[in-house]
């Protein structure tokens, strides 16, 4: 059967950073006048590997805190993971997207800016001095120097080639950091739909056709069995990952999974349905991350890795309209649990996730021992201002 829906069409069409439409790196501005500062990160002290504690990094891309927290009844798994740790309610980010926020959370460094010249990436900081954002003033570079072993995953940034990493890393071949000009020129759009007013949408073979509301979302269940690739770029799955969990050489696993930031061809491959490209593809995607991040937790605790460990689950920046009006900062999700701490802690207070690398190296330093140490670092940490750019349209 053909399945056609059709009618008025009401549509606005509103650039959104959820397709990337434009980054703000600075390609025009001299800042050659700026003095070099080397990261907070790497003048931080490392104790030498001497023990076996080890931490489990999961960075999502656009995981928004009000957006899950707000839905819940939509995510049990997400539920029920946040019930024993520590999590943060108002947990802000250092930038407002990727490619400013991960520098700044690696390297430790509050951002007012950044821009790329001569093959090389850099952040301004709060002191008005350029940071290179290089192996060597990252969280991978200090733990190298101190003999501590990685392993990064990621769909969201090619560290490999941006950090120069040969080994320990995998990431999708693409540097969004290199390839800023084209984001910057392209447009991309989302479609807003008002009163039951539809688009025309094209006929989906053996495919379901979500059109109406958020509740059929919320009722999906997987139709292809095989949940197996983390995120559905193909750089990690979960017998990978499994195998990676059980290398007792490891100290840090490292995952930049690029869910729920949409597209939503993986999810909708998953579940075998068909969203609009609006807010009900982020919950699709939403949905999914659920799946995932459970099988991530039930994987981790019944790993070798998981003794002496440290869960941490963040994010790298929120899902909102983020055009050049943009003038207010949200939270991000982050949750963080002591591997035999099975206490619940709650902050309400505003923190700031550019102290991420600082809070590890304070782990393997044995500062954070329980729940109750994580809540205490991020709280008596200085609260900095999330760096929104204003761009020319």
């Amino acid at each position: 059967k053909l399945l056609f829906t059709y009618g008025f069409v009401s549509i606005i069409i509103i650039p959104i950073d959820l397709f990337q439409s434009k980054k703000p790196i600075n390609i025009i501005k001299d800042y050659s006048n700026l003095d070099v500062s080397v990261s907070s990160v790497k003048n931080l002290d490392l104790i030498e590997k001497n023990n076996n504690k080890k931490v489990l990094l999961v960075i999502f891309d656009e995981l928004d805190f009000e957006l899950v927290f707000q839905n819940l009844d939509y995510f049990p798994n997400i539920s029920k993971i946040t019930q024993n740790g520590f999590f943060a309610k108002k947990m802000f980010p250092p930038a407002i997207n990727t490619i400013t926020s991960i520098p700044s959370l690696l390297m430790g460094e509050p951002t007012r800016g950044n821009y790329y010249v001569d093959d090389k990436f850099y952040l301004i900081n709060q002191n008005n001095k350029i940071v290179n954002f290089n192996l060597e003033n990252t969280l991978f570079g200090k733990l190298e120097k101190n003999n501590y072993k990685y392993e990064i995953f990621s769909s969201g940034i090619d560290y490999c080639t941006t950090l120069k990493i040969k080994n320990s890393c995998k990431a999708k071949k693409f540097n969004e950091l290199k390839s800023h000009k084209n984001f910057l020129k392209g447009i991309s759009f989302t479609y807003s739909i008002f009163n039951k007013s539809f688009l025309f949408f094209k006929f989906l073979t053996k495919r379901k056709i979500i059109l109406e509301n958020l509740q059929e979302i919320k009722e999906l269940k997987i139709i292809n069995n095989e949940l197996n690739d983390l995120d559905g770029h193909g750089i990690i799955n979960f017998e990978k990952f499994k195998k990676i969990l059980n290398n007792e050489n490891l100290d840090l696993i490292y995952l930049h999974l690029s869910l729920p930031h949409l597209p939503a061809n993986y999810a909708e491959k998953v579940f075998n349905v068909k969203t609009p490209k609006d807010m009900r593809s982020y919950f699709l995607n939403l949905k999914l991350l659920d799946l995932i991040m459970n099988k991530i937790y039930g994987t981790y605790i019944n790993s070798e890795f998981f003794q002496d460990s440290i869960l941490l689950f963040t994010s790298d920046h929120w899902a909102r309209d983020k055009d050049t009006s943009q003038s207010k900062a949200f939270p991000v999700f982050f949750f963080s649990k002591i591997y035999d701490d099975n206490s619940r802690i709650i902050s309400d207070k505003k923190m700031s996730s550019v102290n991420l690398s600082n809070f590890i190296i304070n782990f393997y330093n044995g500062q954070i021992t329980n729940n109750k140490d994580i809540g205490l670092f991020y709280e008596k940490n200085k609260f900095y201002e999330t760096y929104l750019p204003k761009l020319k349209q």
